[in-house]
């Protein structure tokens, strides 16, 4: 995201767990917000009592926006809540979450008047939270050209709405584009994915609702075909079949290693990957590697 190995040696992405925590992790170390860190495992550092706390009476959480939460909740809904956010912070002592280190560190920032980088980037920002944009914010100085984000709400898969203006980030007018010219697919396989959202409502990062208008693709192809199958044998069989066929037409025009690399099967997890290169292998088709 901003940093990978970086500033601090030493520190570097964790299996499983977010670049964005770690880089929390060695913010808070390096302003001396925390006295340091210690785990069980050594691998993960745990802030210990920082130096700043948050807001926490329950008038102000009960006022708190909640903008980009996906469930409304009620007064009495609060009250509950809340009573749990104080058994929560008795039993964790000085164990903090990662939105937790994020508001310690804006707090900081905003309160010392200290912007720590003079520019930012940030891709895929829409598995972002308000609070961690709110975080990005505060670590650049505001001024032409500070801030970088780059993100596309029809890839949002956390079911999350950030509100750039609710964040202290200004996105309007000119300070923002829409990037509607697509040189990686097709245009048929662009007119199929949109006839499957245009029943979708998605956020527009700013209280607005996104719209599908205007999008085009420089490059054609084939129509794409969606199959439903009954049993796995089934589709087993059809995919074996369609990538014999592919496989053959190509034979017919180049040769047979050029014709492999032209034909992909996509798997969603290792366990199908394996599945399908027994299938391929039992069928006599060789398979590159993944």
């Amino acid at each position: 995201m901003i940093v990978e190995e970086v500033i601090w040696p030493g520190i570097v992405p964790v299996e499983g767990v977010p670049i964005l925590y770690l880089f929390a992790i060695c913010l808070c170390t390096e302003w001396g917000i925390t006295k340091g860190w210690t785990t069980s495992s050594g691998t993960l550092p745990v802030p210990i009592k920082p130096a700043i706390t948050s807001q926490e009476d329950f008038e102000t959480y009960s006022k708190t926006s909640r903008i980009g939460r996906t469930t409304r909740l009620g007064r009495q809904d609060k009250v509950k809540i809340w009573s749990l956010v104080e058994e929560y912070k008795i039993r964790k002592k000085s164990n903090y979450s990662k939105y937790e280190l994020c508001n310690i560190l804006k707090e900081y920032f905003d309160r010392n008047n200290y912007r720590p980088f003079s520019h930012l980037i940030c891709d895929e920002v829409q598995d972002f939270s308000n609070i961690e944009l709110s975080l990005m914010r505060s670590l650049v100085e505001e001024k032409e050209n500070d801030l970088f984000f780059v993100g596309d709400p029809f890839q949002n898969i956390y079911c999350r709405k950030i509100n750039f203006s609710k964040s202290g980030i200004s996105v309007r007018g000119k300070r923002s584009k829409k990037l509607k010219v697509n040189y990686r697919t097709t245009e048929e396989i662009k007119h199929f994915a949109l006839k499957t959202l245009w029943q979708e409502k998605y956020d527009d990062f700013d209280g607005g609702e996104e719209n599908t208008k205007g999008y085009i693709s420089l490059i054609h192809g084939n129509d794409p075909v969606y199959k439903v199958f009954s049993t796995p044998e089934e589709e087993e069989n059809f995919i074996v079949g369609t990538v014999k066929e592919l496989l053959k037409e190509k034979f017919e025009t180049t040769n047979y290693e050029s014709a492999k690399e032209d034909v992909t099967n996509f798997v969603n997890d290792k366990d199908g990957l394996k599945l399908w290169k027994k299938e391929l292998f039992i069928s006599t088709i060789d398979s590159l590697k993944s």
